[in-house]
């Protein structure tokens, strides 16, 4: 499991936006005062991500070693509390809850006929431009699964959360759930390790409990976790420093 890169950059006050060649996410961090700290995401490109989990944890996991107790991100609108336990970082994000709806008529079109079939649910979260979420059966194969193209822009402006629950018989890593995630529309073709997501996986899949662990099957793998608090969805993470 390689996870989700992110490049993090460190200032006194608020910086421009990133720019870079690669093509990873970047962050920008500075200080707001005592266990406080801002936050803004940027695509490799330098356009503004409204919430970044991934993001967010590996700010996180910057100001905590800093601070030596738990922490506040403010990060666009939203007051992010943070913390560590253990291997594991965390930060509390507002839960999206997802509202079931029908099989959207398009879907036939974006997904291959096999996975086509193996629909089960599929769900709504968020404003126009937030997620559908695809639940197919039990332990699918989500890696078998073809990336949609860019022209799933044409029929929703939604990123697609794929998603299944798996049997303890083919669960990696302890997992109760695989998933992958799509917005091509958005030049995010896949993408490796989405913590964001979790904050809906958490709402919808809670037959499964308050704590939820996801296994997110894209080519680099990520384990991601989740945990339900009143109207918070914890995410967690195990966040690797580089440099």
């Amino acid at each position: 499991m390689n996870g989700n890169p992110c490049e993090v950059s460190l200032s006194s006050d608020e910086p421009a936006a990133p720019q870079g060649a690669e093509t990873m996410t970047r962050c920008a961090t500075w200080p707001l005062g005592e266990q406080r700290a801002a936050v803004r995401c940027y695509t490799s490109s330098g356009t503004p991500i409204q919430c970044c989990g991934h993001g967010l944890l590996c700010c996180a996991r910057h100001w905590l070693s800093h601070w030596q107790s738990d922490g506040v991100l403010h990060a666009c609108d939203d007051v992010v509390p943070c913390t560590q336990d253990g291997a594991l970082t965390w930060v509390g994000l507002p839960a999206v809850v997802p509202t079931a709806c029908d099989t959207p008529a398009w879907l036939d079109r974006v997904l291959d006929a096999k996975t086509s079939q193996q629909v089960k649910d599929c769900a709504l979260a968020g404003p126009a431009d937030g997620y559908l979420v695809i639940e197919l059966a039990e332990d699918t194969d989500l890696a078998a699964i073809t990336p949609p193209t860019a022209d799933l822009g044409k029929d929703t402006r939604r990123a697609l959360i794929i998603t299944c629950a798996v049997s303890p018989e083919l669960a990696r890593a302890g997992e109760q759930i695989h998933f992958r995630y799509f917005a091509p529309q958005y030049g995010v073709s896949e993408d490796a390790a989405t913590g964001s997501a979790m904050r809906v996986l958490s709402p919808y899949w809670s037959r499964l409990g308050t704590e939820l662990k996801a296994l997110q099957c894209s080519p680099t793998g990520g384990v991601l976790y989740a945990r339900t608090d009143g109207d918070h969805a914890w995410v967690g993470g195990q966040v690797a420093p580089i440099i």
